[in-house]
């Protein structure tokens, strides 16, 4: 088959993520299904390059997404949720977690690592055409790794160009952002063109649906609303709501409530791997 039909088919495909966070949101999901870009998140704190973009995160990990809703329940209080959601992955974009680093594109080029004295020396205009040749060299460095590393398999030649000029933005603006702050820029200090030229890139690769089974898990992040019926929809919410009770006996702090839909068969599977405990149960 033509590897952009193939292309086209994977992309229709649909599959089930997890999403995890704390009771005290729960009555609003359940009215209002998810925002993608709520005011209170559990990252919310979070500035600079490690600030979350807009929308909603979902991981095919259980333990990854119940580890975040036990963090948000500690930090807002409540208890552990988690959302099993389908999700169109043609809607999706990347968790920004998963880019290839753009530094090290740099050193895959020259196999130097770049400092702010080299990274300066690219922005001078006097030395233009070899840091047009460096850049592409990481470009094509970039695209290689990304493909290796994360898609597992060779990509179309539309894909490539579809990339090219946001992979383009991304490492340009990196390297002047080195050449600005230092080889180890504090995270505090990352430009607002750079976040935006992250999110372009965000938005220009190739479908999280084109992963192979190959990779362990990952996350994706859904910038539209999600509610209970369409492709993306929320099919079930489970509160733990005793998990983090510790003055209860332990064999006590294994209850779960059902507040939508019904869990599924990887849901479950889910809690005995990770949960591990003879004990669970559901309460009214």
């Amino acid at each position: 088959m033509d590897l952009d039909k193939l292309i086209d088919q994977i992309l229709e495909d649909k599959q089930v993520m997890f999403h995890g966070t704390s009771s005290k949101f729960l009555p609003k999901i359940l009215k209002m299904g998810f925002i993608p870009d709520p005011k209170v998140k559990k990252w919310g704190l979070e500035t600079g390059r490690l600030a979350s973009h807009p929308g909603t995160y979902f991981a095919s990990d259980f333990m990854t997404s119940f580890s975040a809703g036990s963090d948000a329940a500690r930090k807002f209080g409540g208890n552990p949720v988690m959302f099993e959601v389908q999700v169109e992955t043609r809607t999706a974009d990347w968790d920004e977690d998963d880019l290839y680093n753009p530094i090290a594109a740099y050193e895959g080029a020259t196999g130097y690592y770049i400092n702010q004295y080299a990274a300066k020396q690219l922005m001078d205009p006097t030395n233009k055409g070899y840091a047009a040749k460096i850049l592409e060299k990481s470009i094509d460095d970039w695209i290689m790794r990304f493909a290796e590393l994360k898609v597992n398999r060779e990509l179309s030649k539309q894909e490539i160009k579809r990339m090219h000029d946001a992979v383009k933005d991304y490492i340009w603006l990196t390297w002047k952002w080195v050449a600005d702050e230092g080889e180890n820029p504090p995270d505090k200090t990352f430009p607002k063109e750079l976040r935006a030229a992250r999110e372009r890139l965000l938005s220009a690769l190739p479908s999280v649906a084109l992963q192979t089974p190959a990779q362990f898990h990952y996350t994706m992040r859904v910038k539209t609303p999600i509610t209970f019926g369409g492709a993306n929809r929320i099919l079930s919410a489970v509160e733990f709501t005793t998990y983090l009770n510790n003055d209860l006996p332990i064999d006590d702090r294994y209850q779960m409530k059902i507040w939508y839909g019904e869990p599924s068969t990887k849901f479950m599977a889910g809690v005995a791997t990770n949960l591990s405990h003879d004990h669970w149960r559901f309460v009214k």
